[in-house]
């Protein structure tokens, strides 16, 4: 099926064109199209309602973006301080990584969790409304958007493979947006190596080694969250542009 007005393929079940807002032949004439159950079509007893993304994204990003921007505070004063003095020891940077910043350090885990728990609620609702979304065929259910964050060692591949899948699929109806999974796998890719390099350098190493993770770690943070700031814009936007052509 092929737009009348601007000419770009359409998946069946859209009643107005996504990409330039035209009715859809065949579809805006016939009458009003049925309403999607929760559980896709065929199930008719109400209109689905799209859950909004927007406050969960905002409170995705806020977390993360300040949890980046805090926790980079102790490694920047080392690397400042190490270039001053060449001669600090791993005791004198354990001292500044550990005892100079612990309050900087607990209110950055407080916003990393908080965007967590924000981060599961978009996830979910993503996932949610993938049932209204002609197109999507989805091969996780809406549990394991939640369950795949908490299988130790398996979460390393769970968990890409969700997000990807939701992202994917939400603009299944789209034919220009099947580089959303390639987004959401990046994004995770970076987040994994990043927070492994940080990590490391909190272990109490030698300051040579502190400084080295710190330098390579705090990038890739960056890269993921401007990779995920991205994918939940075009995500939102794209079944944003869904629940407008099921209204």
């Amino acid at each position: 099926m092929y737009c009348t007005g601007c000419g770009q393929q359409l998946a069946p079940g859209y009643a107005f064109c996504p990409h330039c807002g035209s009715p859809v032949a065949g579809i805006a004439q016939a009458g009003p199209v049925a309403p999607l159950g929760p559980f896709g079509a065929g199930t008719t007893a109400y209109a689905y309602r799209f859950r909004k993304l927007g406050g969960a994204s905002v409170g995705v990003l806020f977390g993360c973006w300040l949890y980046w921007l805090l926790s980079i505070v102790p490694f920047v004063v080392i690397v400042v301080r190490w270039y001053d003095y060449p001669g600090w020891g791993q005791r004198e940077a354990q001292t500044v990584s550990r005892e100079s910043f612990p309050a900087i350090l607990l209110i950055a885990s407080v916003f990393a969790f908080g965007g967590f728990v924000a981060l599961l609620i978009w996830l979910y609702r993503a996932r949610a409304n993938l049932t209204a979304i002609p197109g999507a065929q989805p091969s996780w259910n809406a549990g394991w958007t939640i369950a795949a964050w908490f299988i130790p060692l398996a979460n390393l591949f769970l968990v890409p493979a969700v997000v990807a899948d939701v992202a994917r699929n939400s603009g299944a109806a789209e034919p220009r947006r099947p580089h959303l999974g390639a987004l959401a796998v990046c994004w995770w890719v970076f987040w994994a190596l990043g927070a492994l390099l940080l990590n490391g350098a909190n272990s109490g190493a030698g300051a040579d080694l502190l400084v080295a993770l710190a330098l390579f770690g705090c990038p890739m943070v960056l890269v993921a969250n401007v990779l995920l700031t991205v994918l939940l814009i075009r995500v939102n936007r794209v079944q944003d542009r869904a629940a407008s052509n099921q209204a």
